[in-house]
């Protein structure tokens, strides 16, 4: 996201992020994880997951499949 006075401009990688987020964060909570929990699934920390469910995180490829993997969700969806 970038600030041009009063205009906020969108990347197309900051809805990305933000829906990413979104369904993390919806299928976390449909298994009924704690962040903490999940964090530990996964090898990342609990503070580095509130930061990508909050859509303000930005994450490797290879976390991402981590978090799939965790979820038991398809890395395609």
């Amino acid at each position: 996201m970038r600030n041009r006075g009063n205009i906020v401009l969108m990347r197309p990688e900051d809805h990305m992020l933000t829906e990413l987020a979104t369904r993390i964060k919806a299928r976390r909570i449909e298994q009924r994880l704690s962040q903490k929990e999940l964090a530990h699934l996964t090898g990342i920390s609990r503070r580095f997951l509130g930061l990508l469910e909050s859509g303000t995180g930005n994450i490797s490829v290879q976390r991402l499949f981590d978090i799939c993997t965790a979820l038991s969700i398809s890395f395609e969806t």
